[in-house]
């Protein structure tokens, strides 16, 4: 059978699976035991016929790529010139006849990722690409992912049009994925037969991403899903073109082909990598529960930039870091070491657990009660004040005669000593100069201010931005009208100066 018997009889398998799947919508299917084989049957027979269809496409372009090889190694005669050239003209056609027809062609290809994650992604063949040395043997393919789960798996819309300034290494769209021909596999048709509510499946975001998340409702006569996105914990609808239902028996097996999950690198491949490990770790594993703060639980004080990003990566808030979810869980606590000492007396602190402010001088308090007195004998303070007496001559002082001396004498008064003080003060001060330095932060204030109000108005819809920097423009008020009330008490001592001067001269 060829290629385009092939293909029609598949459009006619197709048509009649639609229809045994209407009838089964319609009627149900309890007691529809035969329908529901012959849909079954249908399935795989379509799976069986594209599969075919692929093979048959390569084979095609293999014999192609021969003919072109073959075509090359003819003697090079002035006549034979020419036939060679009319030679070379129709395989060009017949290659880019080839290349046309397999140009667009729906596969399934193995795409590792950066951080080591294998997966099977269904994709479309963009452009068929020869190496340097033309042999079919090398020929690949560059193909474009259709679920793209990643943006570095996201085709790049200006490479399509043949206008992206970047190579394929520094833009960070997809450039296609170059795949060697033998390694196509055959298209995977997503199955919504079965789709149902809380199932699992790939939706397509807004940024072109295709996330896992999960159904919520289904809309049969729209033919529309309610789904809710795991990553951005947010619900949307979406058409049959925007998702992808994931169903169990696509979790991986022992197999090499299936190595690892089709579409997915969550809890199924996860489960299949830590299968190796012995029964003590996994119970370790179970019982053993983080202490501390959730990771991210800080960015409630910040923007949140840092869960942006883990999110964009495909991180799930709750399990653990890494492409297997096995590692950290809760954040790593800050320890303060001390200033200036070496790694090994650290790692002594920290053995001894003596991190906390190790090297911090303790004060002891003072306690007067216990502190010891010495206490001279009484002979000792006897001959001490015998001493005394004898060099100032046994001469002794009346109280008396001092206190009222004191009481005698001018009353002392501290508040006329300040004003006395403030006056000598105010005498000395050169007022102009401080009314310059007044003006000066009067301008600076006042253009801190300008800045402010712009800042204001450019943020006027944004409420908690738009109250931070009224606050800073009422502060700014306020130390303005503080300033101008000192400048003018400045000016008015200024002006007192100059009067008491000339009556003074007068």
């Amino acid at each position: 059978m060829d290629e385009e018997s092939l293909t029609g009889a598949i459009n006619e398998y197709k048509e009649q699976f639609l229809q045994v799947q209407n009838v089964l919508q319609a009627t149900g299917e309890e007691g529809q035991e035969d329908m529901v084989k012959i849909r079954d049957d249908l399935v795989e027979l379509i799976h069986l016929s594209e599969e075919r269809l692929l093979n048959l496409k390569k084979t095609r372009l293999l014999q192609a790529l021969e003919e072109q090889e073959a075509s090359g190694s003819k003697a090079l005669t002035f006549d034979e010139d020419i036939e060679d050239e009319d030679d070379d003209s129709m395989t060009q056609n017949t290659e880019s006849v080839e290349e046309e027809d397999i140009i667009g062609t729906k596969c399934r290809v193995s795409y590792t990722q950066e951080w080591g994650v294998k997966e099977h992604h269904n994709a479309m063949v963009f452009s068929v690409e020869m190496s340097d040395d033309e042999s079919p043997d090398n020929a690949k393919v560059r193909v474009l992912f259709l679920n793209p789960t990643h943006q570095s798996m996201v085709p790049c819309p200006y490479f399509l049009d043949g206008k992206c300034r970047f190579s394929e290494n520094e833009c960070r769209y997809s450039h296609g994925f170059l795949v060697e021909v033998e390694d196509l596999k055959p298209f995977k048709e997503p199955n919504f037969s079965e789709i149902k509510e809380g199932q699992q499946c790939l939706a397509r975001y807004s940024d072109c991403v295709w996330y896992k998340s999960t159904i919520k409702s289904v809309d049969e006569d729209h033919h529309e899903f309610l789904v809710h996105y795991d990553t951005y914990n947010n619900d949307t609808t979406l058409g049959l073109d925007s998702v992808f239902p994931l169903h169990k028996e696509e979790s991986p097996d022992l197999s090499d082909d299936e190595e690892l999950s089709s579409l997915s690198s969550d809890s199924e491949e996860r489960r299949f990598t830590n299968g190796d490990q012995d029964d003590d770790n996994e119970q370790a594993l179970k019982e053993w529960k983080p202490k501390g703060t959730n990771l991210g639980d800080w960015e409630q004080h910040t923007r949140g930039i840092g869960s942006k990003l883990m999110a964009r990566m495909g991180y799930i808030f709750g399990k653990g870091l890494g492409k297997d979810g096995s590692g950290r869980v809760d954040p790593i606590e800050a320890v303060l070491l001390p200033q200036g000492k070496s790694l090994d007396v650290c790692a002594e602190l920290r053995e001894k657990k003596k991190l906390k402010e190790p090297f911090k001088k303790k004060r002891k308090k003072k306690n007067l009660s216990t502190k010891s007195i010495h206490v001279p004998k009484q002979g000792t303070i006897n001959d001490v004040f015998l001493f005394l007496n004898h060099k100032f001559g046994g001469s002794r002082g009346n109280i008396q005669d001092i206190r009222k001396s004191t009481n005698a004498s001018e009353p002392f008064d501290i508040k006329d000593r300040k004003r006395r003080k403030g006056t000598e003060d105010d005498a000395n001060v050169n007022w102009n100069i401080k009314l310059f330095k007044i003006h000066e932060e009067i301008t600076a204030a006042e253009k801190q201010l300008h800045k402010q109000r712009q800042a204001h108005g450019r943020n006027a819809t944004d409420a908690n931005t738009s109250s931070f920097f009224n606050k800073k423009v009422k502060g700014l008020e306020h130390h303005i009208t503080q300033l101008k009330t000192k400048e003018k008490m400045i000016k008015q001592k200024i002006h007192q100066k100059d009067q008491h001067r000339k009556l003074t001269v007068f």
